[in-house]
């Protein structure tokens, strides 16, 4: 079938790590639960404050040096930038490109940071407080791509007494997380977390700088995590009734393909979850995760 314009990865499945419990609420609910990054648990993870420990006048320098980059070596397209910065463009394109534009870069750069230093830096506290608004109301889906990995098991699945859910990556069904993203783990961290990466986003279009900000955001970690192999997808609490910091978002039954049991389930809650499916999605198989001496899982039908 023609490809979901939405898709943003060639993947088939993703997999959802969870306790007995959860699993047992996101089968008979046929949802999953989307969060803030303030119930996270990585403390690292998506920043609670934006540009924390770098000063107004590092980033005014910075946005000053791109001035300067810009007017010397002017992008063929500005569509990119801010209304301000293509005006500035456009009058230097109808000089003389040559000592006249390295003065008028050489100005513009003594202008901004000679500027007002208490309006800069009430600018950037404003910036940083919108952001502290929008955490409560942007809400993240994290998932896997892997049912193996031994150190998700143990955290995210209760100490291997959980279970793994897998989901399809459905065009027809409109699956949210055909729009997921991978998670990335440089050594460095990103540019946006830098004077320069704040130079550069204070010269682009707003709605292009909140994006670049959200992608910076959401989908970088430290290298410590990336044996979780992590992909997400986000939203922006948008339904009155979502008062708290997560909301279960409700997805076709379709999307659920399998579910991988823990070696360490109890037998309890083993009988609970293989009844749920029996009973409420036939459709499922249902397999039971075993250790093996290579320290590995293996997964076998039940």
């Amino acid at each position: 079938m023609e490809k979901n314009p939405r898709r943003k990865h060639s993947r088939d499945v993703f997999y959802k790590y969870m306790s007995a419990d959860t699993a047992k609420a996101v089968l008979r609910g046929r949802s999953f639960r989307w969060s803030s990054p303030l119930l996270f648990n990585d403390p690292f993870d998506v920043p609670r404050e934006l540009a924390f420990g770098v000063s107004p006048d590092a980033i005014l320098d910075a946005v000053a040096r791109r001035w300067v980059e810009l007017l010397r070596n002017p992008p063929k397209d500005c569509t990119h930038l801010n209304a301000t910065v293509q005006m500035v463009l456009q009058s230097a394109h109808a000089v003389d490109r040559t000592a006249l534009v390295d003065g008028i870069a050489a100005k513009v750069a003594v202008g901004l940071k000679t500027s007002n230093q208490e309006k800069q830096s009430a600018s950037l506290e404003a910036v940083r407080q919108m952001w502290r608004d929008t955490l409560p109301g942007l809400r993240i889906l994290c998932l896997s791509g892997s049912p193996g990995k031994t150190s998700m098991w143990y955290h995210y699945a209760e100490k291997y007494t959980g279970a793994v859910i897998e989901v399809a990556c459905s065009d027809e069904l409109d699956s949210p997380w055909i729009a997921a993203e991978a998670v990335q783990y440089p050594k460095e961290p990103p540019e946006i977390f830098t004077p320069v990466g704040w130079g550069h986003l204070l010269t682009l279009k707003l709605e292009l700088a909140v994006e670049e900000m959200l992608r910076g955001y959401i989908f970088h970690k430290t290298p410590d995590w990336s044996y979780e192999e992590e992909w997400r997808v986000f939203a922006f609490k948008s339904r009155p009734e979502d008062t708290g910091q997560y909301f279960d978002y409700p997805v076709h039954e379709g999307n659920f393909l399998r579910v991988f049991l823990g070696p360490r389930m109890a037998d309890a809650d083993r009988a609970e979850l293989l009844s749920i499916v029996g009973e409420e999605m036939p459709h499922m198989k249902a397999y039971r995760a075993q250790f093996e001496l290579d320290r590995r899982f293996s997964f076998h039908l039940i």
